[in-house]
Parts: structure tokens; sequence; C-alpha cells
């Protein structure tokens, strides 16, 4: 079937991104986290690259993906795919998250990038990178039966973690 599962955690997820990304000072990107893999994943059947959600045939022919790669090349010198989004051992404007969501929100003139990636130990490294020109701000989407789930959580989460 089509559409959303709101029962299932990647449901919640998809639909707070499509939601924020509806204000127009926000740019919803997805998940950050894979989007090396995206660039590479060629269907060996067809020869071509995977869609992108705007339509295009391949986030290379995407106009906003293939924009945000010439910024990445201009400022760093290297390509998306060639840009380590795990590499979270390196520090400041040089890191390859901060050189793509500085390229993300230059090229989409958003003030405001939100990454959906799910995994605590990113949420934990992109919090250190406050000396680049983007400023993270972390929101928990908790997508779990019961109540007490969000208030467990928030106990155990240092201070950078909690609601704005």
């Amino acid at each position: 079937s089509s559409g959303l599962d709101l029962k299932h955690p990647d449901g919640v997820a998809t639909l707070l991104d499509l939601m924020l990304n509806a204000h127009p000072a926000i740019f919803a990107s997805g998940e950050v986290l894979k989007l090396n893999r995206q660039l590479k994943i060629k269907d060996a059947r067809r020869g071509t690259h995977a869609p992108c959600s705007c339509g295009a045939p391949s986030l290379w022919e995407c106009p906003f993906w293939s924009a945000v790669d010439r910024r990445t090349t201009e400022t760093s010198g290297k390509s998306l795919v060639d840009l380590d989004m795990l590499d979270y051992g390196t520090f400041g404007q040089s890191a390859p998250n901060a050189v793509v969501f500085k390229a993300m929100a230059e090229v989409s003139g958003k003030s405001f990038v939100v990454d959906s990636s799910k995994l605590p130990g990113r949420l934990s490294y992109l919090t250190t990178l406050k000396e680049t020109s983007t400023s993270i701000r972390c929101i928990l989407c908790v997508s779990r039966r019961g109540r007490s789930t969000p208030w467990c959580g928030s106990r155990r989460l240092p201070q950078a973690y909690l609601p704005l």
C-alpha cells in the first residue's frame, strides 16, 4: 500500500520531516547520513542511479543536489560522494558534515537545515559542530508505545538534547 504508516517510527519521522519542510525557513534534507549511499546506488539492470524524491531521474540530475555538489566541490575540493558523513572525528568548518550542511543552507537559501538521521551517535557528533556557521538544534522524535518512553529518555539525555 502507499502512504505513511504512522504506527511505524519511520512513518512518524517522515511526517515530521514533511511538516518541517513546509515552513519557508526550513529545508528538510532527509537522512543526510545516507546521502553517500544514495549517490552511489546504481541499478545494475538499468544502469541508472536511484531517483530523487523531487522526481529527477537521480540525485546527480536533481537541480538542488547537483548545486550542493558543486558548492561542496568549490569549498572543500570534494564531491558529495567523497565526503564521509560517518566521519565523526573531524571538527570545525572542514568537517564533511559541516561542509554539506553549509552547502545545503546556501543552495536552499533557508535558515535551517533538518537532518532526519536516526543514530544517537550522529546526533551527539552534530551538536559538537557549534563552531560552524550552522546552528544545531535537536528534536528527539520518539515513536513507541507507552507514555513512559519519552519521559525515561529525557531523564538520560544531556541538556543539549532537551526541547528548546
